[in-house]
């Protein structure tokens, strides 16, 4: 690694490999002698090394290789101690004797760091600082008593741990094995931050998916990570604060689970995992809609002169139609979908309230949109005091999938007003638009409609209006698919959060936006939509109300 690089490395975590040395040692001395030799390693090693994909993992490996030489003498010099003679108390090394075993040393020194905080600075009180009962108890604020049952329950909680690690063989966990959280995303409404942004390491990620399945206590938290829990707890809290883990009981001792919806894609999980309606199923809905409602819709489209209010370059029919089928989808919506996901909804500090979403992978797998090739993301919606915008994102557009891209109809919409005059934007602004495609040659590309603030499913709801037959019929239809799916989903086992989630996402599936990518894949192959321009893609499903 070049040496500037490693430089920006080593700054970024000056801070909290202090933290770390500080925690181990609750001394600001050795503290501070700790962290030195641990940046001094971290940086030959960073030099040395030509790519780290794990950055998190590496300076802690590093961190608690250069903590355990620091205590290595500590652990032999009190190994046979006993709590103030107490005949009842039992010695961490009762069944063990680590003089020459470097591998059990190691182990003891790992499962401390697993401790909880308060257990974790008796036991070093006590075996590294050689401190007494009474001392610690001072020292900590808490009776001699207490001092006594952290000092026997740690000691036992460390003794049947390395008998496991003797007679069993430990399965492998994150911290051989670790993920990485792909395609994250979210359902409701965003302020400042989406779900991407707040799992921006893989420490995160990896802290959330060990207690996604089940509840788990922070020291199994840590142990499943690899990874201290001095080290997590900062992260963890994080998570918890912003509502993407709960606290799932007040004990001392308190388990967390996530409050996400995460999908599995690992190959070796593949089979297991449930996505509720499979793409053959989705496949023979989108048939369907296509016979027996877009046609009808489209006859209705095109015989309408004023084209139900809608506009763009040439009044190219074909280019309406696309977002016209985004439009028209949402009409066959089972309205009980919005109550149920609205209780899955989650508030966030910034004033976000929504359900988070990624999928699981390896670290080592590249992924990209041919993964998920019926991939769509939105509704995306945006509104001010004069405009209404609403976009949706899939494989048929050529947008990236990130709902950040939203940010600039507002400067679409100054550029409208100043008569698609450049010189009324920023430089930034204008550049927005051009590299997302909503203007070409400064002419908008978007479909417009002149409904103000007032959304486009409103002002074309009186014409959809005339098929309310054929959209009871077809409802009708989706209950009894509906009550398949759901009968399949309710015998499988996930966590409850994804499991209501899922309840929800497969209610009124004919009308979901998911079965829009499945709609224009048959219109293409049926030839009732044509395939669009490089230009149109940029800016397809893309309705600005102004």
């Amino acid at each position: 690694m070049k040496k500037t690089e490693t430089d920006k490395k080593i700054l970024q975590y000056k801070e909290k490999i202090y933290g770390f040395a500080l925690s181990k040692t609750s001394d600001y001395e050795q503290a501070q002698e700790l962290a030195q030799e641990i940046i001094s390693e971290s940086y030959v090693s960073l030099l040395n090394a030509s790519e780290v994909a794990n950055l998190d993992g590496y300076i802690y490996r590093i961190a608690s290789n250069v903590y355990a030489r620091f205590i290595a003498g500590l652990v032999q010099s009190r190994k046979q101690s006993c709590i103030d003679d107490n005949p009842d108390a039992v010695s961490v090394t009762d069944h063990y004797y680590y003089e020459n075993n470097k591998t059990e040393i190691e182990a003891l020194k790992k499962e401390i760091s697993y401790l909880s905080q308060r257990q974790r600075s008796v036991v070093y009180l006590f075996y590294y600082k050689n401190k007494t009962v009474n001392e610690i108890a001072k020292e900590l604020d808490i009776s001699a008593n207490t001092v006594k049952w952290h000092l026997s329950d740690a000691r036992q909680s460390l003794k049947e741990t390395l008998i496991m690690y003797e007679n069993v063989k430990i399965d492998e966990n994150l911290s051989v094995n670790p993920i990485k959280f792909a395609f994250m995303g979210s359902s409701g409404t965003i302020v400042k931050k989406d779900t991407e942004d707040f799992f921006d390491t893989r420490l995160k990620q990896n802290i959330a998916w060990a207690c996604y399945n089940e509840p788990k206590t922070v020291s199994e938290i840590a142990r499943e990570v690899g990874v201290s829990v001095a080290y997590i707890a900062d992260e963890l809290k994080s998570l918890v604060d912003n509502g993407f883990i709960n606290q799932v009981d007040k004990s001392k001792n308190p388990k967390y689970q996530a409050q996400m919806v995460l999908s599995d894609i690992r190959e070796e999980n593949k089979e297991s995992m449930y996505k509720g309606a499979d793409e053959n199923l989705k496949k023979q809905i989108a048939q369907k809609l296509c016979e027996e409602y877009y046609k009808p819709v489209f006859k209705a489209f095109e015989e309408d002169s004023n084209h139900w209010g809608m506009s763009c370059p040439n009044n190219d029919l074909n280019f309406m139609k696309y977002s016209l089928v985004l439009l028209c989808q949402h009409f066959l919506q089972d309205d009980s979908v919005n109550v149920k996901m609205e209780k899955l909804k989650v508030k966030r500090p910034d004033g976000g309230n929504y359900i988070a979403n990624a999928t699981v992978a390896n670290d080592w797998q590249e992924l990209n949109g041919e993964v998920f090739p019926n991939w769509i993301m939105g509704y995306m919606m945006n509104w001010g005091d004069d405009y209404y915008s609403l976009q949706a994102n899939c494989r048929f557009t050529d947008r990236s999938f990130d709902w950040k891209q939203q940010v600039c109809f507002e400067a679409l919409v100054k550029f409208i007003k100043a008569e698609c005059n450049p010189d009324a934007l920023t430089l930034s602004e204008y550049e927005s638009i051009c590299k997302n495609g909503y203007i070409n040659s400064n002419e908008v590309q978007v479909v417009q409609m002149k409904g103000g603030n007032k959304s486009p499913w409103e002002q074309i709801k009186p014409f959809m209006e005339t098929l309310a037959p054929v959209i009871d019929n077809l409802k009708n239809y989706g209950k009894k698919i509906d009550e398949e799916v759901q009968k399949s989903l309710k015998a499988v086992s996930i966590p409850e959060y994804t499991k209501d989630f899922l309840m929800a996402l497969n209610t009124g599936i004919i009308g979901q936006i998911e079965v829009i990518p499945f709609v224009l894949e048959e219109m293409l192959s049926s030839g009732m939509l044509k395939p669009l321009t490089a230009v149109q893609k940029k800016a397809a499903m893309s309705v600005l109300s102004i």
